[in-house]
């Protein structure tokens, strides 16, 4: 059975807009499109009036917090972290599968149609393996000493085959290089990789951070060995985050997370290994960074970054247009259809999902916003939600 979605403005993403466009969908995937007269049809979705475009791909998320909305401290990131631990101590399993509901809705009113999510916890990577997005479920691993890192790698393995029975796409997500021991986070990388698994990690998102592997000292150094998972005599490694997980050999096309405190050599590095640089802006905001991803000089060297609303406890909100114009707010120099790629296309490229783009033979996710001032890309830097919104040939909101 055919469908055609009509358009006022179709937005492949990897060509330039159509008037008038259409889309003519089979089993779930596109398998043509174009202007002018279309194809015939056994069902016809009407959207003249609206922009069609990939649904957005949320790349860097935490669902299991959103229920943690309005509860966690900002601009102190450490004292956030504080609280980030508290918080997931004293949740209640139910109350966390509650919020993940609740942010899979607020991802899909936004237009978010998939997202690379990164859980501790395996019944949220079942919850959100089983949701009505196209998702990617990262099992995070700490362990800021070897010595726990077998519990570590047990953990990672249980969580993997709970996501996959699940019917989940999974990765691996050694959360940063200041709590991951150096071997463990190579090890983590090698087993993605010899898996053909994405991996990902948050990577220089803070001072903090950087000058505890860069020096041992600082406020983490006090945080870890009281929590008793970092032995006394640490002294750090004399690098930067970047130059740390270079070193380990597990920079090569990482999902890297935040990237907000690197310098010349850092970025030097990212570009020669062909990271992937995933910018959160609305995080950035909360904790009132100085300093933030240099996203245009990641465009402008060839990378292809992609955008994240991290989590409902770091940031305002998990709506994608929000993030959108958030990443504008900070750069207003990128063209706007580049932003639009590393929401869409560049966020489906790094987790490995047929989508991102309206092309034939990708599934068929998308988003539609009504069309302002006859621009396209006006229709989503205006708006506040999708006005229809499809996953897999499936329709999941519609209010056009």
């Amino acid at each position: 059975m055919d469908t055609l979605v009509r358009a006022g403005i179709l937005y492949p993403v990897t060509s330039p807009p159509i008037e008038n466009g259409w889309l003519l969908l089979r089993g779930g995937r596109i398998v043509r499109f174009g202007g002018g007269a279309p194809p015939r049809a056994d069902g016809i979705i009407d959207l003249a009036g609206y922009l069609v475009m990939p649904g957005f791909v949320n790349t860097h998320s935490h669902l299991q917090f959103t229920a943690a909305r309005g509860k966690m401290p900002n601009h102190d990131f450490i004292e956030w972290v504080r609280a980030a631990i508290a918080y997931s101590s004293k949740i209640s399993v139910n109350e966390m599968l509650r919020g993940v509901e609740e942010g899979v809705e607020e991802l899909l009113a936004s237009g978010t149609t998939a997202v690379g999510d990164i859980a501790s916890h395996p019944t949220v990577a079942e919850k959100v393996a089983r949701s009505s997005l196209r998702a990617v479920v990262f099992a995070e691993a700490l362990a800021p000493n070897e010595t726990g890192g077998e519990q570590a790698w047990r953990h990672c393995l249980d969580f993997l085959e709970v996501a996959r029975n699940a019917g989940g796409r999974v990765g691996l997500a050694p959360h940063g290089p200041h709590t991951v021991a150096p071997q463990l986070f190579a090890a983590f990388f090698r087993y993605a990789r010899e898996r053909d698994i994405p991996i990902t990690s948050h990577v220089a998102e803070s001072p903090e951070e950087n000058r505890f592997i860069g020096t041992g000292e600082g406020p983490f150094l006090d945080l870890l060995q009281n929590r008793g998972t970092l032995a006394n005599g640490f002294n750090g490694y004399g690098k930067s985050p970047v130059m740390l997980i270079r070193q380990q050999g597990a920079l090569r096309h990482l999902i890297a997370a935040h990237l907000n405190e690197v310098d010349e050599e850092d970025v030097a590095a990212l570009v020669a290994e062909k990271a992937i640089p995933v910018f959160c802006p609305g995080s950035s905001r909360w904790f009132g960074r100085k300093k933030v991803m240099p996203l245009d000089r990641f465009f402008e060297a060839g990378l292809a970054p992609c955008l994240g609303t991290d989590s409902a406890a770091s940031n305002g909100s998990l709506s994608m247009l929000d993030e959108l114009r958030a990443a504008r707010g900070y750069f207003d120099s990128i063209p706007l259809e580049r932003l639009v790629e590393a929401a869409t296309m560049n966020g489906a490229r790094a987790l490995g999902l047929e989508c991102g783009a309206l092309e034939p033979g990708r599934w068929a996710d998308i988003a539609a916003f009504p069309v302002r001032n006859g621009l396209p890309l006006d229709a989503v830097f205006t708006a506040k939600e999708a006005a229809f919104v499809m996953v897999g040939g499936k329709v999941m909101r519609n209010t056009a």
